[in-house]
């Protein structure tokens, strides 16, 4: 009895399948509880790591015998910081006249002086730095959906697919924001009047 040929639709729609099969098991047996992981996978055109990548670099042990990450989804407290830019956004304006790309001038004026700081400093203590009367938490993690509306839809539009953004407070109302991964920090965007979160 001859096999029936598959037409090269039918190909391709097998091959899709297995491939998000692959894909699906790889995030469930190795990605670190502590990152959501995004249902669809990240483009290939972003300028940050590929899931692949960071399962791969979150699964390996530390050099000091540190149990690894997954197992420790707070190990990256005991982490030195490390930034990185995501050049994604470079166009255009926010509607309150605030333009999305790091200016040069500003980088090595304000932000990169800034940055000498947290990069030598652990996550942990990072986390903990406080401000004011009040006692604020000085830098901290916010949900995509605490943001903007039109924050949220120029996030999406980027293609950053992660639920919760990093923000640094460098100095009054002057913000810088990102996104971490493990102990690295991607620098996404500059809101000098802090208009990236609804007041």
């Amino acid at each position: 009895m001859s096999k029936k040929k598959l037409s090269r639709e039918e190909k391709n729609k097998i091959k899709e399948e297995q491939k998000q099969f692959k894909l699906e098991n790889l995030r469930k047996k190795t990605f670190p509880k502590h990152i959501n992981v995004p249902t669809q996978e990240i483009p290939r055109n972003i300028e940050i790591p590929s899931p692949e990548i960071i399962i791969k670099s979150e699964k390996v042990s530390l050099s000091d015998g540190t149990p690894r990450i997954e197992n420790n989804p707070d190990i990256y407290k005991s982490m030195l910081v490390e930034f990185e830019l995501c050049s994604k956004d470079v166009v255009g304006n926010w509607s309150w006249g605030t333009k999305r790309s790091l200016l040069d001038t500003e980088f090595k004026s304000i932000i990169e002086p800034y940055l000498e700081h947290p990069k030598n400093t652990k996550w942990g203590t990072i986390e903990n730095e406080r401000y004011g009367q009040k006692n604020k938490t000085k830098h901290h993690h916010i949900p995509v959906g605490g943001l903007q509306d039109e924050v949220q839809e120029r996030w999406k539009e980027i293609n950053l697919l992660y639920p919760e953004v990093f923000t640094f407070r460098v100095s009054g109302k002057k913000r810088i924001f990102g996104y971490r991964i493990i102990n690295k920090y991607f620098i996404v965007w500059w809101d000098p009047p802090h208009k990236i979160i609804p007041q």
